[in-house]
């Protein structure tokens, strides 16, 4: 999608999940094989906690986004050194995010899940009408390893909203006095800016309340993932998985916070 060039919006929606669904004019595009086994490996650097079928996916459809709760493509016409100029972006909602680790196994907690964005741009499916053949291009391309997150869409505080956010994905229940604030991020600078705040707790098996994985009701499809702390490295410059910018900082905030390096060793070699 190149808004600056005044292409009409894309989108892929999931049938039937209000959430999910970018645009609400959209008809059906993806829809779960329940008894499909899911293809996805696991490794020994991590751990699926509640494995489902989330890259299990079939009938890929792209149609316009005509409109959308979630998006809204504006242009902003601007003068800079008295140099007349437009520049095109999305309003979307601001977000927050977590890292959660477990001290009693001394594993982070992550989740795995299928963006369909990430999906279209690996299938490059921007064509309207375009069908996408699943045999070539799987639903494991559109998979991400991502921190518990979520949209800032209720009258909730941040730290409320991320206490919900942990709960619905990963199943512990953690008191807001145990979730740290890190840092804001921007996402997407030169699309949307939008902020994204991001958390860190840490958590014991105590805590575990449920099997996490989302709101099936609002057909969310989530994996819980455990990355082993030793392996934290590793996981977070490994290209072939895929992972958001705040993730990486999230990381690196911790490493700092750990002693693993300091803010102002980091020296020219």
């Amino acid at each position: 999608m190149v808004l600056l060039l005044n292409l009409p919006l894309i989108s892929l929606s999931f049938l039937a999940s209000p959430r999910q669904q970018v645009c609400n004019r959209t008809r059906v595009v993806l829809s779960f094989l329940p008894n499909m086994a899911s293809t996805l490996q696991q490794t020994d650097r991590f751990s699926v906690v509640n494995k489902n079928q989330a890259a299990s996916i079939s009938d890929v459809q792209v149609h316009s986004c005509e409109s959308s709760q979630y998006l809204k493509p504006l242009r902003l016409k601007y003068k800079q050194n008295d140099v007349s100029k437009t520049w095109d972006y999305l309003k979307v909602h601001d977000s927050v995010a977590v890292l959660l680790y477990n001290t009693d196994r001394a594993v982070f907690i992550l989740v795995r899940q299928f963006r369909p964005a990430i999906f279209a741009v690996n299938a490059n499916a921007v064509t309207e009408g375009q069908n996408v053949d699943t045999v070539e291009h799987p639903g494991m391309s559109g998979l991400t390893y991502e921190l518990c997150a979520g949209i800032v869409d209720k009258k909730l505080g941040l730290r409320e909203t991320a206490k919900e956010e942990i709960l619905e994905e990963t199943g512990y229940d953690v008191p807001l006095d145990k979730i740290k604030e890190m840092m804001n991020v921007r996402s997407s600078v030169g699309m949307t800016g939008s902020r994204q705040m991001l958390f860190y707790a840490e958590v014991t098996d105590s805590m575990k309340s449920s099997t996490g994985g989302g709101l099936p009701q609002e057909g969310e499809s989530i994996e819980v993932i455990e990355i082993p702390k030793h392996g934290a490295d590793e996981f977070l410059w490994d290209n072939n998985l895929q992972k958001p910018v705040g993730l990486i900082a999230a990381f690196l905030w911790y490493f700092r916070e750990k002693g693993w390096f300091q803010r102002g060793q980091i020296k020219d070699r």
